[in-house]
């Protein structure tokens, strides 16, 4: 514990721990039996919060069902009885009797939408994004080709040995993509690695931080959609696309990037943090190039709304059949009532067997603010909210 207590370097946040843990020459009385019961009752806190973190998304911006008045208004328009604190709503009718309608007893229908209206083992199995490829490759849903590497017990030489071997196993070639098993909104996922070097330098950025095991995909090209399904029926569709600065022949690279984030903040939308150095040398170009005056340059190929990416919304009725079909079936195979699903292609109205459409991931936790941005840049009157609260009882 004393040790713990030096890990902080702020001298007040130090003195306050002191202070609430007593005098620190308390813990040089303690026994071993006393020392492991609290090392194991500071295991049991780490894994509660972690498994906290698995349900609860660490975003200030994060704007699911569950954390939305704006939704359970819709739902109080629409269903008898909305329990706010247990998140639970419920649709009655009472049965007839002889002959008269709606005189008898009251029969309901409840549901809990804490998690999205789903269950919250089937949320933590979508987290596993090794786990939800295998389940969707297994009933032949199209997503990229990829596997696991374990970066435990080995230098960075066999570490890229390892990853070449297994690419060959999996018949992936560079360009590809290397990412955390957990996680959202882009973080740790690096994209366009061409070759040894660039997967050898990303690899070890996963060490420095901790990480015992990764994903890796092949790239797929074309933009990022995010379309969110719930009850068997295909909500809205929205398109992502790799955020990118225009140059003027007078600002660097860098003050573009600063001067763009900036126009995002005061739109009260999110900055790129996430920049793509490799892609943009690749390009042609470093931070403090100055960009050719109408020339454009994507800045990051993390096509996420968090990270800047530019959104519109696609309306249903361009996405062929085909495509719905394998959206829907996605909900199905993993047992989920709600998804947001990230599909990449280079055109979405294209059937995925005819330009290589595949489904990236799946959230079981969708945040909603993407569609309401839309909704609110273009005075769209699309409600995501009264969508959904139409169709919970189906």
């Amino acid at each position: 514990m004393y040790l713990f207590l030096i890990l902080f370097k702020n001298q007040k946040i130090k003195n306050k721990c002191i202070c609430i843990l007593g005098d620190l020459s308390f813990f040089y009385k303690m026994n071993i039996s006393n020392i492991v019961f609290m090392g194991l009752v500071l295991l049991l806190v780490i894994m509660l919060y972690r498994l906290y973190l698995l349900f609860h998304p660490m975003n200030e911006g994060y704007r699911g069902l569950s954390k939305v008045s704006e939704f359970e208004d819709a739902l109080e328009r629409k269903y008898t009885r909305v329990d706010r604190e247990k998140k639970e709503v419920s649709y009655c009718i009472k049965e007839s009797t002889l002959g008269e309608e709606g005189s008898g007893e009251e029969i309901c229908q409840k549901m809990t939408y804490k998690y999205h209206f789903n269950n919250p083992e089937k949320v933590k199995l979508v987290k596993d994004k090794i786990e939800t490829s295998t389940i969707l490759q297994t009933h032949g849903l199209p997503i990229p080709k990829f596997f696991k590497l374990s970066l435990s017990g080995s230098g960075s030489g066999s570490q890229i040995d390892l990853l070449r071997s297994k690419m060959r196993e999996h018949q992936i070639a560079y360009p590809i993509v290397l990412k955390q098993i957990y996680g959202t909104f882009g973080i740790d996922v690096y994209t366009h690695i061409e070759n040894d070097e660039m997967a050898r330098r990303t690899l070890q950025m996963f060490v420095d931080k901790g990480y015992k095991e990764i994903m890796c995909e092949e790239q797929i090209a074309g933009h990022c959609y995010r379309i969110f399904v719930f009850n068997k029926t295909i909500i809205d569709v929205i398109k992502r696309e790799a955020p990118y600065i225009t140059g003027d022949g007078i600002h660097s690279v860098e003050a573009l990037i600063q001067m763009r984030n900036k126009k995002q903040l005061e739109k009260k939308l999110f900055e790129t943090k996430n920049i793509s150095h490799a892609y943009i040398e690749k390009a042609g170009y470093k931070m403090n190039s100055i960009l050719p005056k109408g020339k454009n340059l994507i800045i990051s190929t993390v096509i996420n709304m968090h990270n800047g990416a530019q959104i519109s919304r696609v309306p249903i009725s361009e996405v062929p059949k085909v495509n719905q079909d394998i959206f829907i079936k996605t909900n199905e195979v993993l047992g989920i009532m709600t998804s947001g699903i990230d599909y990449l292609s280079q055109d979405i109205s294209i059937p995925y067997h005819q330009n290589n459409g595949r489904i990236l991931e799946v959230n079981g936790t969708p945040d909603t603010e993407i569609h309401t941005i839309v909704s609110s840049q273009t005075n769209d009157p699309f409600d995501i909210y009264e969508k959904i609260a139409d169709i919970v009882f189906i």
